[in-house]
């Protein structure tokens, strides 16, 4: 009965999944500790770089300014809150559906999501960045409003904390988007798989990058290093699995790699 039980478990790669797990756990706990290295927070040169894309502007002061409701909340709002959040129940659902459906495509997935969070981890640990909601705070940029604290809290008070709490706080990690990043990752491989995935991707893409700046979560500078940091994982995570097959797996010509139709 045990040997049936272990060979149900091999056969299902649960160890494939609890792997993704434990390095997404991982990740949260290290982020956590992003901001305690001694390294002074920047808050000057995204909003330098916004100044030099559009003199004399500040997009996510603009947008909220002219599409936001001041201190009332609009549907425009919820719905971006619900793009936001769509990071936290996305990501690990298609993982979960891989693993159970595909699980052929579990794995450069997986990987390209761990190589994405881990790559990035370094920048924030490097470049501790404060978000456009915190510079305002301190006066580098105009009072500005965090949208996202401010509708979760409107259908549970409290639960902003909490969530943040479960994913790793750090109010200076803003650089890169890890947010938009691991997004992108979803774009890369709907684009790969679906018919129609190209459109989806970009879609979402779009659709996730003005949340971040209109929300005052990211700078556009954190949403373009972010979608680099994601091309990269990408690229790293496939070669790595492409070097493996070569010297892992025969025949060769047998091998249907990842993104192949």
């Amino acid at each position: 009965m045990r040997g049936a039980i272990e060979t149900m478990i091999w056969r299902r790669d649960l160890w494939k999944i609890a792997a993704f797990a434990a390095a997404f756990e991982l990740f949260a706990r290290l982020r956590a500790l992003a901001d305690q290295t001694g390294i002074p927070v920047k808050f000057r040169y995204p909003i330098d770089f916004d100044h030099w894309l559009f003199p004399g502007s500040d997009p996510v002061v603009w947008l909220q300014r002219h599409l936001g409701q001041g201190s009332r909340l609009d549907l425009l709002d919820f719905l971006l809150v619900g793009v936001y959040a769509s990071y936290f129940v996305v990501p690990p659902a298609i993982a979960l559906i891989l693993w159970l459906r595909r699980s052929r495509d579990f794995v450069p997935y997986a990987l390209s999501i761990i190589v994405t969070l881990y790559l990035g981890l370094v920048i924030n640990f490097l470049v501790p960045t404060a978000p456009p909601w915190m510079a305002a705070k301190y006066g580098y940029l105009p009072p500005l409003t965090r949208l996202v604290a401010s509708v979760l809290n409107h259908f549970i008070p409290g639960i902003f904390n909490a969530g943040d709490t479960v994913a790793g706080p750090n109010d200076v990690a803003a650089m890169p988007s890890l947010h938009f990043a691991v997004i992108c990752i979803i774009a890369f491989y709907v684009t790969t798989r679906l018919r129609y995935g190209f459109v989806i991707g970009v879609g979402y893409i779009l659709a996730m990058s003005f949340a971040l700046i209109y929300l005052g979560e990211h700078y556009l500078s954190d949403v373009l290093v972010g979608f680099i940091v994601a091309a990269c994982a990408w690229w790293v995570a496939h070669w790595i699995l492409r070097h493996w097959h070569d010297r892992n797996v025969k025949p060769r010509g047998q091998i249907k790699r990842f993104g192949e139709r």
